[in-house]
């Protein structure tokens, strides 16, 4: 079975070091730059990839932002798969997209974030 595959932007700092902290961690997922990822086979566009993180599930669904981060949980031991869980219900869920959107729209200010990194208009 296909492990999950989360496509993060390569050009943006934040992300590229956001992505090798977490490859050390032991999640069940694969982690490919979206630049090199043919996103219409996905079904995604390029601007929904770059303004939320995106997770090819197992099954080719896909899932972004706080429920790509979820998943990416979800595919940990425990306790992490279990944050990934409360990710994906309320009240956790709402509180948990409003931060991601919050750190998408900012990640040029945070560590590692440069001007590539700025959502896109």
């Amino acid at each position: 079975m296909p492990r999950p595959v989360a496509l993060y932007d390569d050009e943006c700092g934040f992300c590229t070091r956001s992505i090798a902290k977490v490859r050390r961690l032991p999640f069940n997922v694969d982690y490919r730059p979206l630049h090199a990822e043919p996103l219409a086979e996905h079904g995604i566009s390029l601007d929904q990839a770059l303004e939320l993180m995106a997770l090819v599930q197992a099954d080719g669904s896909v899932v972004f932002g706080h429920l790509a981060w979820a998943g990416i949980l979800r595919s940990g031991p425990p306790p992490l798969s279990w944050l990934g869980w409360l990710m994906q219900r309320p009240p956790v869920g709402p509180v948990a997209e409003r931060i991601y959107r919050w750190v998408a729209a900012n990640r040029h200010r945070l560590p590692g974030g440069t001007a590539a990194c700025a959502m896109p208009e």
